[in-house]
């Protein structure tokens, strides 16, 4: 499109740069991580605005309303993740995540859960929050507690009488946290329990020498399609060829089954 790029890592910006970004304002801005949830993100958002910069987005939630955007639907996405553990016999799933539900896709992730229970005759159950959520200052520290607070979760579910025979995680990198207290409990990934995560990680460096299992299934957001999609909305914003009202596309996305025999038995840290 004979435009020129860069690349602006707002975690390393501070006001005072995004308002010296905007003394040559840029002809657009593609907004591809999460957005809204910092006061920069929303001063970036404002200087935009105010300086009648072309943005796409990529999410759907309410702050972005007013621009152009590109999302992925949490929502389908764990509707058919969901669908396919029923589908494997499963009756006792779980939401198990790290952290509280306080992000907007966390939210549609559990309104999907809960359409397709609700449409197999179930009653969907509140998420399971084994937190804790925390920066630590190693990895392996970070994975060995977060491991440890899920087998104490799972422990205390089993002690209240709560069967769960699927837990839907995060993402795929909290999967391997949830398939390692599986290992920890006794319980077999992909046989007593199916594990599914979501973003399709393949390989995780800094996960796999704790634990090298997979889930059962997880779902690919097909991120490199969603920024040519970005991309080719903010060329058809510029050159005139849109509507006056923001634009809101979905990119599909991708069920990805992989073996539901949890993967190599990896090397578990000690708690």
């Amino acid at each position: 499109a004979r435009l020129n790029a860069m690349v602006v890592n707002d975690a390393t910006l501070t006001e005072a740069d995004v308002d010296r970004l905007f003394l040559t304002p840029p002809a657009g801005l593609l907004v591809t991580g999460t957005v809204n949830d910092t006061p920069l993100s929303r001063h970036i958002l404002r200087r935009c605005r105010q300086a009648g910069v072309q943005v796409v987005a990529y999410g759907n939630h309410a702050g972005l309303r007013d621009v152009d955007r590109v999302y992925s639907d949490h929502r389908a996405g764990s509707r058919e993740i969901v669908r396919w553990l029923l589908a494997q016999g499963c009756r006792h799933i779980r939401l198990f995540f790290p952290c509280p539900v306080n992000w907007h896709w966390m939210a549609k992730r559990c309104e999907g859960y809960a359409d397709a229970l609700r449409e197999a005759g179930l009653e969907p159950a509140p998420p399971v929050v084994y937190g804790p959520n925390v920066p630590f200052p190693t990895f392996a520290e970070e994975f060995r507690v977060a491991r440890a607070c899920a087998i104490a979760t799972l422990l205390d579910l089993r002690a209240a009488g709560e069967p769960f025979d699927a837990l839907v995680c995060m993402n795929d990198r909290f999967a391997k946290v949830a398939i390692s207290a599986l290992r920890a409990l006794d319980l077999a990934p992909g046989r007593d329990v199916l594990v599914a995560g979501y973003d399709n990680w393949t390989h995780d460096d800094e996960c796999d020498p704790f634990e090298s299992g997979v889930p059962s299934v997880t779902l690919d957001r097909r991120s490199e399609a969603a920024a040519i999609a970005m991309a080719d909305l903010l060329l058809a914003r510029l050159d005139g060829r849109l509507p006056p009202e923001p634009q809101a596309r979905v990119n599909p996305h991708k069920l990805v089954i992989r073996s539901t025999d949890g993967g190599p038995r990896a090397k578990t840290p000690s708690i």
